[in-house]
């Protein structure tokens, strides 16, 4: 780079008015990476982003609501989250948080919206979307003139539970005063909301992106005019996993995400099975993909050969196989069994990424989303 290029990046007003252009978070945080002015430059641009999106909650106690967030494991998801991260001209009247339940952690955060903040408890443990209904412990909703702040209370290992009830793809988003993740971030960041499992009804939400006329909500991928492909949103995935289902972008290393999302060990999907017409999971267009769990589980000698069957004819076919010791219910003796990675891993990482629901149902009754931690 020639000096007169190097000192265009080093004028502090012509950074700023790139930065003040800038309004999706993506676009910031790729611009402080082309450089180490423009690094500098932008240090403080996602904070102020931050604080703008949260200052009509909170006012002057950002600080304040960052550190209770940070230690009491809170996240934000929802519009004010999808505001920062697509820089969009709406304007959100709620906040919504989830938090890990903690010994403490509650009354920490309530004494903050109510006491400091001065809201006013409006709703307890009602009025809670049937989506979120077995997977949140307590909820509440505090109003203060036209603003609201939902507090959602998981368990302590069952944050992002809650977070992948979210209606459609898009409110799975979440963030932390430091990172934030997304889950389909492609699909996000063109307005498109596939919606999840918890989607039982059949009539138009008034929840997440369903009320907002800027999100193209589908119900199926079929839009893709194409295969899924590794975004199949029946393929299992865990959370954790570093792949270009998720998306996990830092500008502040004091509030890491990536201690929650490594102990919270969910392993999701967004549909029993895919429905679109051109992807090879699903069923409807391809006989040999796995129906899983399999019901009944594999117990005696002739059901185990006829799965290792399954497991050998499975298309697309499975990137790699290992062994297994099943203690089959109606067996004497212990049994070797294939245990495939699952569809769409390429490799190895975490016990997580092994198919073992052709063995075990590890499931129960919540057949989409499972905490293997």
């Amino acid at each position: 780079m020639s000096n007169r290029e190097l000192a265009i990046f080093q004028n502090e007003m012509f950074m700023q008015n790139i930065y003040s252009h800038l309004t999706r978070l993506s676009d910031v945080l790729a611009f402080s990476a082309t450089c180490q002015d423009a690094e500098l430059a932008g240090m403080n641009v996602v904070p102020q982003q931050f604080a703008a999106v949260v200052e009509p909650f909170v006012g002057s106690r950002v600080a304040h609501l960052c550190h209770v967030m940070h230690v009491t494991n809170t996240v934000t998801t929802g519009s004010c989250t999808l505001k920062l991260w697509l820089g969009d001209e709406t304007t959100p009247n709620d906040m919504n948080l989830i938090m890990a339940d903690t010994r403490t952690g509650g009354h920490s955060l309530y004494s903050f919206i109510v006491d400091t903040l001065q809201y006013i408890c409006i709703s307890n443990n009602t009025e809670l979307n049937y989506a979120y209904e077995g997977i949140v412990r307590g909820f509440a909703k505090y109003q203060r003139h036209n603003r609201f702040i939902t507090v959602s209370q998981t368990c302590a290992d069952g944050m992002f539970k809650a977070i992948t009830a979210s209606p459609t793809m898009a409110d799975t988003i979440c963030m932390t005063p430091g990172r934030v993740a997304v889950l389909y971030l492609q699909w996000t960041l063109h307005g498109i909301a596939v919606t999840n499992h918890t989607l039982v009804h059949t009539a138009i939400e008034n929840v997440g992106c369903f009320q907002q006329a800027h999100w193209d909500v589908q119900r199926t991928t079929d839009f893709l005019n194409r295969p899924c492909g590794s975004l199949c949103p029946a393929v299992w995935r865990d959370v954790a996993d570093n792949s270009e289902q998720i998306l996990v972008l830092e500008w502040d290393s004091r509030f890491s995400m990536k201690s929650i999302l490594n102990r919270s060990g969910t392993i999701w999907h967004l549909a029993l099975d895919c429905q679109n017409s051109a992807c090879p999971f699903n069923p409807n267009v391809n006989a040999r993909s796995a129906h899983l769990p399999a019901n009944p589980v594999p117990g005696t000698h002739l059901t185990i050969g006829i799965q290792e069957e399954r497991i050998e004819h499975h298309r697309p076919h499975y990137e790699a196989k290992y062994k297994g010791i099943l203690y089959a219910m109606n067996c004497w003796m212990p049994q070797i069994v294939s245990v495939p990675l699952r569809d769409g891993v390429p490799v190895p990482g975490h016990v997580s990424r092994l198919q073992v629901w052709h063995w075990v149902d590890m499931l129960g009754p919540e057949q989409f989303v499972h905490v293997s931690a």
